[in-house]
């Protein structure tokens, strides 16, 4: 079962990939370590999602966003 829809998912990795690359700052310091700290779920959660859909094309997508999204933080 999966409990949000992929664009909630979707934008709220986008959410957090804000959040942490703002909170480099020496104040915002500790959300940057509690968010890092909770990454792991977050990306169970995509891979639920992933293979919730039957689409290839849906799965593809998810998958092209999420790999968009993780080049940019390297």
């Amino acid at each position: 079962d999966v409990p949000c829809e992929a664009t909630v998912i979707l934008a709220r990795v986008y959410v957090v990939n804000d959040l942490l690359y703002n909170a480099d700052n020496g104040v915002t310091t500790p959300y940057r370590a509690l968010l890092q700290t909770e990454l792991p779920i977050i990306f169970e959660a995509l891979n639920r999602l992933k293979n919730h859909y039957e689409s290839a094309i849906t799965k593809k997508e998810i998958k092209l966003r999420v790999e968009k999204l993780l080049n940019g933080w390297m």
